[in-house]
C-alpha cells in the first residue's frame, strides 16, 4: 500500500468589489473556506478557488490545517515526473496521460467547497471537507481525467506552523 500526505487547510477567501461603483458595492468581501492546500496539488488544475461560488477567490491558507494520509490507487505515484522537458514533483499517473496539456499530472481536492459561516469552528470545517471525500483527478486511457475517491487512512490534530509531533509524514 502506497500512502501520500496532503494538507487540508482553512483559506482566506475574497470576493472583489465592483470598483466602478461607489458605496458598499465597491468594497471587497472576505470570508474563509476549507480545502486542499496549494502545497498538496498543482496550481494549474482544479483548486479550492475554482469550486467556490462565482466571484470568490482564495488569497492564501491561514494557520489552521490538518495533515491527511491517503492511500494512493494503483497507477498513481508521488515524486518527480516530466511534462515535455520540464521536471515537476507531485502526484502523477504511471499508466496514462491526459490530452489537456498536463500529461500525467494528478490533481487533488475535497468534494465539498463552500464558504464558512462566520465563527464556524475551523477544525470541524476541515473535518467536514475531508469527510465529503478526497478526490484525485487521474488521467485515464481515454485521455480524459477521471475522479477517483482516495481512501483516508489518518487525519492529524489541528495545527498551525508545525505538524503535531505524533504525525509521521509519508515520503
Amino acid at each position: 500500500m502506497r500512502t501520500y500526505d496532503i494538507i487540508v487547510a482553512i483559506h482566506q477567501a475574497r470576493k472583489m468589489g465592483d470598483k466602478t461603483k461607489f458605496g458598499p458595492d465597491c468594497l471587497d468581501q472576505f470570508g474563509a473556506a476549507a480545502g486542499v492546500s496549494g502545497l498538496s496539488t498543482r496550481p494549474e488544475g482544479p483548486t479550492l478557488a475554482d469550486r467556490l461560488p462565482d466571484g470568490w477567490g482564495v488569497d492564501y491558507a491561514v494557520k489552521d490545517r490538518k495533515a491527511v494520509k491517503i492511500e494512493l490507487p494503483d497507477g498513481v505515484e508521488p515524486g518527480e515526473y516530466k511534462i515535455g522537458n520540464v521536471t515537476l514533483d507531485g502526484l502523477h499517473s504511471t499508466a496514462h496521460k491526459a490530452s489537456d496539456g498536463m500529461g500525467s499530472t494528478v490533481y487533488c481536492y475535497t468534494r465539498e467547497a463552500r464558504l464558512l459561516d462566520p465563527g464556524e469552528d475551523h477544525s470541524a470545517a476541515i473535518d467536514r471537507a475531508i469527510h465529503s471525500g478526497v478526490i484525485l483527478l487521474v488521467p485515464g486511457a481515454d485521455g480524459k481525467r477521471h475522479e477517483v475517491e482516495a481512501r483516508v487512512l489518518a487525519v492529524s490534530d489541528l495545527y498551525g506552523d508545525r505538524a503535531p509531533d505524533n504525525w509521521t509524514w509519508s515520503r
